[in-house]
């Protein structure tokens, strides 16, 4: 069907959002009019359309020719359209007739460093209700960024949110668009991600949040909400080149933010130091429920410093963290073990790729084990747990109490006993997604584990790939598929499954279950 039936269909149907990914491109220009008329036809003063256009090159023409005859956009959206310069002016010409335009984005455009934004800036300046922008991924470097600085400055709206991540945006650049913010007071969310804002450009945006919240008119709530910043509940600095030398000021300052709830600073070099510096700032910050430490070069003394930082924060909101790829061994995951019990709001968290092995491990995920609300834990790629253990604790499960549980990822601990750390769960009737690829298990083992995925009336995905499974933990799965109809997707392969029991895999699974057994029977 050609996308102006497409369209037509939606739009009678009361659609007011439509997407485009990479089609009409070989359209003709009496299809293309007729898109264009639909988008007018069916709509009246009082609705309104998001449309979004993703790598379709065609159809940026099409959109860009219907703005200004009906006021019917809300949402505007370019995904790698290749908009060139004459498109860019011919959108800045024409948003002075969105006047209900909440909603601009613009991704993997390349806006040509100043030239093309401040061409753009121009039509921004015009519009009166937009509250979220985002130019991710275009190019536009310190000299752009100044001049959107200048046109938050200059122009009519109050934003919600500014996403300007992927843009090559160094230290000047990043305070001049902070500078300007501040007269955006109902701003939530600011993403300034993968650029090179560095410690310069932290340490600017720290003393921006001390010389607004520390000034003598800050002193109560009420006046608070009227400041600059009162509102912000998102931050994403992470992979912006930040090191320890910048941690103090954020300590400092971050935790000025009253409505701050997620913070991420992944990817860059925090370190020992930068997290020592930095884990108190984290513990004050009264709102805070997400915080991201992801690949930060981070190791035991720094793990250690925010888990005795969080145990003496008492009422903290924190639920999900996040520290995957940082150089954590069995010591750090001790210390964590002990904070995790002062975390009563803990959601998920995330350790993977580190080398939690042994004891510390253990006393993690025993810890793990009793939170109340503990949706997700991804443990993935952690080492090898110790032998011993498996003998000293062989009817004990690590994760009795974890009712709340929904995904857990424990691939790639080839020495953990799975029997034992799953085994005894007392309730798994939240859990959703599993995955044990690469770990070895084998048909004793996963007997114990079809018995409790067997009780998972909500599981949805299951990985064993690459384990150690033959025919007999295959024929006790074979059972678990039958009993779990909400199953969509298992994957067994790359294990000792010969064809006879597959097929009986085969049979016994859901009837919208993918099942994946290639590469079975062959090592």
């Amino acid at each position: 069907m050609k996308v102006s039936k497409r369209l037509r269909k939606a739009l009678l149907l009361g659609a007011s959002r439509v997407v485009f990914h990479g089609t009409a491109e070989k359209q003709e220009g009496s299809s293309a009019q007729k898109v264009c008329a639909d988008l007018m036809r069916f709509q009246s003063k009082d609705v309104h359309l998001e449309i979004q256009i993703r790598s379709s090159y065609h159809l940026k023409g099409i959109i860009l020719d219907s703005i200004g005859e009906k006021d019917v956009y809300s949402h505007l959206s370019f995904n790698d359209t290749k908009l060139d310069m004459e498109d860019i002016q011919q959108l800045s010409r024409k948003l002075g007739y969105t006047a209900n335009l909440s909603h601009l984005e613009i991704r993997a455009n390349s806006l040509v460093d100043n030239v093309g934004v401040d061409i753009l800036s121009t039509g921004l300046k015009t519009l009166r209700n937009l509250n979220k922008l985002i130019l991710v991924s275009c190019n536009i470097r310190d000299l752009g960024a100044a001049s959107i600085a200048t046109t938050i400055d200059q122009g009519l709206f109050q934003l919600d949110t500014l996403d300007m991540g992927c843009n090559s945006i160094e230290s000047h650049g990043a305070s001049r668009v902070l500078s300007s913010l501040r007269r955006c007071k109902s701003l939530r969310h600011l993403n300034l991600r993968s650029n090179l804002i560095g410690d310069r450009g932290a340490i600017f945006f720290a003393s921006l949040l001390c010389e607004t919240f520390q000034q003598p008119s800050a002193g109560d709530v009420d006046s608070k909400v009227e400041l600059p910043w009162a509102k912000l509940s998102s931050v994403n600095l992470s992979r912006n080149q930040i090191s320890a030398n910048a941690c103090n000021a954020l300590a400092e300052g971050l935790p000025l933010l009253p409505s701050l709830s997620s913070l991420d600073l992944g990817c860059n070099h925090i370190e020992d130091e930068g997290a020592s510096k930095l884990s108190p700032g984290i513990a004050a910050c009264s709102s805070l429920t997400t915080t991201n430490l992801n690949d930060g070069a981070i190791g035991d003394e720094g793990i250690t410093c925010l888990a005795e930082a969080l145990c003496k924060r008492k009422n903290s909101k924190i639920a999900h963290i996040h520290l995957a790829k940082n150089m954590i061994t069995d010591e750090g995951g001790a210390s964590l073990a002990k904070a995790v019990w002062n975390l009563p709001c803990l959601r998920s968290i995330t350790v993977s790729n580190c080398s939690i092995a042994g004891a510390g491990g253990l006393e993690l995920i025993s810890a793990l084990g009793q939170c109340e609300h503990l949706q997700s834990i991804n443990f993935r790629n952690n080492g090898s747990f110790c032998d011993s253990h498996k003998e000293e604790h062989p009817d004990t499960s690590l994760l009795r109490n974890s009712k709340t549980l929904q995904s857990i990822d424990f691939s790639r601990n080839p020495q953990l006993n799975f029997a034992t750390l799953l085994g005894g769960m007392s309730s798994c009737a939240a859990l959703s997604s599993v995955n044990l690829a690469h770990n070895f298990i084998e048909d004793d083992e996963v007997a114990h584990l079809a018995a409790l995925f067997q009780q998972c009336r909500k599981l949805q995905t299951l990985n064993l790939s690459w384990n150690a499974i033959g025919d007999t933990g295959a024929t006790k799965l074979s059972e678990m598929l039958a009993a779990c109809s909400a199953l969509t997707a298992v994957d067994l392969s790359w294990n000792q499954i010969s064809e006879s029991t597959i097929l009986e895999l085969s049979d016994a699974r859901p009837r919208n279950c993918r099942l994946l057994t290639g590469h079975n029977a062959l090592r």
